[in-house]
């Protein structure tokens, strides 16, 4: 069931092991106007809160303690009612073969970590411009950082 309603903010479920990097990524999101909303533990919450909150998009770590961010994609593929949902991948997997295997696996695009600021707002507006509000812009939250 969508949650969504057209007023409000873009909303991002971040699937991040590294408390520094979940803290950076929510900051991001949350200046360029997202609500964020994250599991405590990968696999089956990152499923549930998916099917709860039907995200706008969803960033996923591909390397986690117990399963991985391609494992935990194909779990989300399975589901028809969030199936659909754009999936980045946030990596430090930098070769030419993970690139493949990530996009392989249905990822809409990835981030090589460590990225920059503005390299992670470029990754993620296109899939969340359409519900952002007048108040804020992309050129907006540039001007804050």
């Amino acid at each position: 069931m969508n949650n969504n309603h057209a007023c409000e903010p873009p909303l991002v479920l971040v699937v991040e092991d590294n408390e520094d990097n979940l803290f950076l990524i929510s900051y991001i999101l949350e200046s360029l106007g997202c609500r964020v909303i994250f599991p405590g533990v990968a696999s089956e919450a990152t499923v549930f809160l998916a099917k709860e909150h039907h995200p706008d998009l969803i960033l996923l770590d591909i390397v986690l303690p117990d399963i991985s961010g391609i494992e935990i994609l194909q779990l989300l593929r399975q589901e028809p009612l969030i199936c659909d949902i754009p999936a980045i991948a946030v990596t430090a997997l930098a070769t030419e073969q993970n690139r493949e295997n990530i996009i392989r696996a249905g990822f809409n695009n990835y981030i090589i970590k460590p990225y920059l600021v503005e390299e992670l707002e470029e990754m993620v507006f296109p899939y969340i411009q359409g519900k952002l509000n007048s108040s804020s812009k992309y050129s907006v939250s540039q001007e804050k950082l």
